[in-house]
């Protein structure tokens, strides 16, 4: 009998969500957006680069991080960049100021909502549950299956890596992968509420690791998501960039979170720069904030900084192989993929306008819309 009210339960909540993507789908010619990638345009690139996304979740922009005196010399930054064969991008900006809308941006090539789309009430077709559910179709799949390229992710303790038919997990074992095939069968079933009470793998300190030691053999013709749950708290970098257990302070002494933050900001700074520096030249490099940061407001007032506009301003920076130097240089998020689909072969992938829309936590009237900023 309860098997039977949850499977009934199931049933009403499936088809709530496709009475919703129903009703989104039909809403699409409202939409402003006029370039909207289309997957059956991709094709396999002949060179089988390696397209790297390295995310380092609240990495304000060299401008930001100067004016706040995270950084003492912007100059020297870029320069240091440049020797590492990075190309730093002045006044980019993210497309939304929150992760999960920001990377869906970035994995899709398109904007998933705009001032025109319906409010939406869940995070289901935004990231990380787009990746988790291989039975729902989306940009990002079809993008892998048209380039047919693997794609490999390192998540952290936000949304850990579940490996289904379109990812591999770099960090899994016996356990975990049979708790993410668990998972996968029971997706949309009211039983996976319960399954994710099952602790995962705490992949932060692992995917700090990764640009830290870069031992890792690297599979041609893939795509990789490196998501680095820092400078965002929790903190591990002490001042000499040694790796600590996760640092314990009063959350309420906001200098203290403005002086962690300068730690692991300028130890990421370090470990982007050596890591690139090792990655064969043929293959391309996104390095990128996935929203910026903004301290309590007094510390923000005292240095004239508008805590919106900063989460907007992200850091970015690139390497790509000689051939694409004449390709635009993206200026947003969303047109990161369009940039790397481009330096693949697939030159006639237009750009997105470079939209900037404010969200809302989940306790506001105005959650589920966005408003345009620009």
């Amino acid at each position: 009998i309860i098997f039977s009210f949850l499977q009934f339960i199931n049933f009403l909540i499936n088809f709530y969500n496709y009475k919703i993507d129903y009703e989104s789908l039909s809403e699409k010619k409202l939409s402003n957006e006029k370039n909207i990638l289309n997957p059956s345009l991709i094709k396999k690139s002949e060179t089988d680069e390696t397209i790297f996304f390295i995310v380092l979740d609240g990495m304000m922009s060299l401008d930001t991080a100067k004016k706040l005196d995270i950084i003492d010399n912007i100059e020297l930054e870029k320069k240091l960049l440049k020797n590492n064969n990075l190309n730093y991008v002045e006044n980019f900006t993210t497309n939304y100021d929150v992760t999960y809308l920001s990377l869906t941006s970035l994995l899709q090539g398109n904007l998933p909502v705009n001032e025109f789309s319906k409010k939406y009430n869940n995070r289901n077709k935004f990231f990380p549950t787009f990746l988790l559910n291989q039975y729902k179709d989306n940009n990002f799949f079809k993008i892998l299956r048209s380039s047919e390229k693997k794609f490999f992710w390192v998540g952290n303790s936000w949304q850990g890596c579940i490996e289904n038919i379109h990812i591999n997990c770099l960090r899994s074992n016996k356990s975990s992968r049979y708790i993410s095939k668990m998972k996968l069968f029971y997706f949309d079933s009211v039983l996976i509420y319960f399954l994710n009470l099952l602790p995962g793998i705490d992949e932060s300190k692992f995917a700090i690791n990764f640009l830290l030691k870069n031992n890792y053999q690297y599979e041609k013709n893939s795509i990789y998501l490196i998501h680095v749950l820092n400078p965002h708290p929790p903190f591990y970098f002490s001042e000499d960039c040694s790796l600590d257990k996760k640092i314990s302070y009063n959350e309420d002494d906001y200098l203290a979170e403005k002086k962690y933050y300068k730690f692991a900001y300028n130890c990421l700074l370090r470990g982007i720069k050596n890591w690139a520096r090792k990655i064969d030249d043929n293959n391309l490099i996104f390095i990128l904030g996935d929203h910026g940061w903004a301290f309590e407001k007094d510390i923000m007032k005292k240095y004239n900084l508008d805590p919106i506009e900063s989460r907007f301003k992200i850091f970015f920076s690139y390497k790509a192989p000689n051939r694409c130097n004449d390709i635009k240089t993206p200026q947003s998020t969303v047109n990161i993929m369009r940039y790397a689909l481009n330096c693949s072969g697939n030159n006639k992938i237009k750009y997105s306008k470079d939209s900037k829309y404010k969200t809302f936590y989940e306790d506001d009237e105005n959650y589920g819309k966005v408003f345009l900023k620009n």
